[in-house]
């Protein structure tokens, strides 16, 4: 891992406290995701709040319109 990458993960969050998953791995996946699967953008903000659903509340980054 270089200076850079090292810096990045200072600054991302987790997703939440316990989980295993850095906010910018998380939204990595699912954009991976919404592309493999061509998803409409109305799909893929309906998979966001399905997964917003599963997650503690907590302020995070991820805004859904």
């Amino acid at each position: 891992m270089n200076e850079s990458e090292s810096a990045g993960k200072d600054e991302d969050a987790t997703v939440y406290p316990t989980c295993p998953l850095w906010l910018s791995e998380s939204e990595l996946l699912i954009m991976t995701l919404a592309i493999r699967h061509k998803l409409t953008g109305d799909a893929l903000a309906d998979v966001i709040k399905l997964i917003d659903l599963h997650c503690i509340p907590r302020p995070n980054f991820i805004v859904t319109r």
